[in-house]
């Protein structure tokens, strides 16, 4: 039996930040990641793409918490470069949220742009050809947009790479690539069970592991959920030349459902875009379904795209939650299981602002008066009111 003062389940952004966040706090920090933080996870197959308010409308709720995290994200950025010695370019991009149809463009108008206005979000709707002038490569079928300037744009390789050279060069945190089976708490400690049977105890234990995370919590079926997202890759100089300096997303009414379309620039000129939604889906291989319809979505702006070569296409799978909230709180009637999952696709966005909350929750720190409303607002407990009970295995 391994005992430790912590241990974090998943090495993707989220549990990776925590892990650093808490590292002058324990002396003994376990980081356990199943696949060893490559491209299957949802973080290094992420685009990157920081939009705070880019679902206002439908996910109002959350606004805040990524307000809040968007206000970190450029000291949270420079300290990792730092620490790492890794340049991590942050891209001051803004977002222009382009609209093919009058049905899109008049949501933006009358449901999206008000609740922008009330939360203090400078944004302005534009028509067409004020789109084009302020992102040359939009086509013609775009009918206007709605512009925020304060979106942000990441490469998450590279952020990745820094955290994990920052983790690796700590000598109080252990970085082990095995997955768990089971993880367990009494009063006096929590347990974790690997899946060769081998059982460690920790003080406290974080289960920060993406969608699989729903393994390991005792939440309602249906709370998280697997959503499968692929993505494409341009190489530099594959549009005419030209560069693309905004992130554009679009959403577009397709027979009752609805797709989306988002692409953004790297700082070398390659162009990044996607995403699929494909729910209850754990897989990450890409398919040539997938890829059709991103591209498909893509050109409704971009005309053109999808006969263009592409460098890479790729799959990865976001944890979600029922409700498009982050699940985050102690998950045990003896608090010593936190979760911090569930952010479907704004863990890269997310992760300064998890960090914090998760980091202060676990050393027992008071959290500030904003930071309690998004706890409030992501508690475990929300889905069910029976926490996580599990009967400790006799070691």
């Amino acid at each position: 039996m391994s005992s430790h003062d912590l241990i974090v389940i998943g090495g993707g952004v989220v549990g990776s930040s925590l892990a650093q966040a808490l590292a002058g706090d324990f002396s003994r920090i376990l980081l356990l990641d199943a696949h060893d933080g490559h491209s299957t996870d949802a973080s290094s197959a992420a685009l990157g793409a920081l939009s705070a308010h880019l679902d206002e409308g439908e996910q109002v709720p959350l606004g805040e918490m990524l307000q809040l995290s968007l206000d970190l994200f450029r000291n949270w950025i420079s300290g990792l470069s730092e620490l790492s010695g890794v340049r991590i370019p942050l891209l001051s991009t803004g977002l222009i949220r382009a609209a093919v149809d009058e049905t899109e463009l008049s949501r933006l108008a009358d449901e999206v742009l008000p609740v922008l206005r009330r939360r203090g979000v400078e944004a302005w709707l534009l028509d067409g050809e004020q789109v084009r002038r302020r992102e040359p490569l939009v086509g013609p079928g775009v009918m206007g947009g709605l512009l925020t300037d304060q979106d942000l744009a990441v490469e998450p390789e590279k952020l990745m790479s820094a955290l994990r050279l920052i983790l690796n060069r700590n000598r109080r945190v252990e970085l082990r690539t095995e997955a768990a089976a089971e993880v367990g708490s009494t009063r006096t400690g929590a347990f974790v069970v690997l899946e060769d049977g081998r059982r460690l105890q920790a003080d406290k234990v974080v289960i920060a592991a993406g969608h699989r995370s729903a393994e390991l919590l005792n939440l309602p079926q249906g709370a998280l959920l697997p959503i499968k997202g692929q993505a494409v890759e341009y190489a530099p100089g594959v549009f005419g030349g030209k560069r693309l300096s905004v992130v554009c997303d679009t959403l577009i009414q397709n027979g009752g459902g609805i797709e989306a379309a988002i692409a953004l620039p790297r700082p070398d000129g390659r162009v990044v875009a996607g995403v699929t939604f494909e729910e209850n889906r754990g897989d990450t291989e890409p398919t040539g379904e997938g890829r059709a319809a991103l591209l498909r979505s893509l050109s409704r702006v971009f005309p053109g795209v999808e006969r263009l070569p592409v460098n890479r296409h790729w799959a990865g799978v976001r944890p979600a939650s029922k409700d498009g909230v982050p699940v985050l709180g102690y998950a045990d009637e003896h608090q010593r299981i936190y979760a911090a999952t569930g952010h479907g696709g704004s863990g890269i966005l997310l992760a300064p602002i998890t960090a914090r909350l998760a980091a202060k929750a676990v050393t027992e720190s008071e959290p500030a008066a904003d930071e309690r409303r998004c706890l409030d607002l992501c508690r475990p407990d929300r889905f069910s009111s029976r926490l996580l009970e599990r009967s400790p295995r006799e070691g």
